[in-house]
């Protein structure tokens, strides 16, 4: 998949948060079905505000809990700072993640992750 970082940026600023989350999962998601590699990426929201975002790679899992101001840290700080923490999770897993112009995109974007990440 290729990344067009200006495209991103607009949809990262243009977008709420809980539509830039669906954004982003259906782009990692999309990712690993090309590569036909068997992981996913799924979220579901707990409450108004409140949410998990499950990470799963064979049988492995990581379980993320976040808030929508944590979500909105990750957007501001760059359009591809949330599938950065979402491929690093990948990577604790073991997952070896195939390098293409969005990976390095998103692995190579220079910004500051948000102070509180979930680990």
């Amino acid at each position: 998949m290729n990344a067009n970082g200006l495209a991103r940026a607009y949809i990262a600023k243009g977008m709420n948060t809980r539509d830039f989350l669906n954004y982003v999962v259906d782009c990692v998601n999309r990712e690993l079905r090309e590569w036909e590699i068997e992981g996913q990426v799924t979220h579901q929201w707990n409450s108004k505000k409140r949410g998990t975002l499950l990470i799963s790679y064979h049988s492995l899992s990581t379980t993320v809990y976040f808030d929508l101001s944590l979500l909105s840290k990750f957007q501001q700080a760059g359009p591809y700072a949330l599938d950065r923490l979402i491929w690093r999770l990948f990577e604790n897993q073991g997952l070896p993640v195939p390098k293409d112009h969005y990976i390095e995109t998103v692995l190579n974007e220079n910004f500051d992750f948000p102070e509180s990440i979930p680990s």
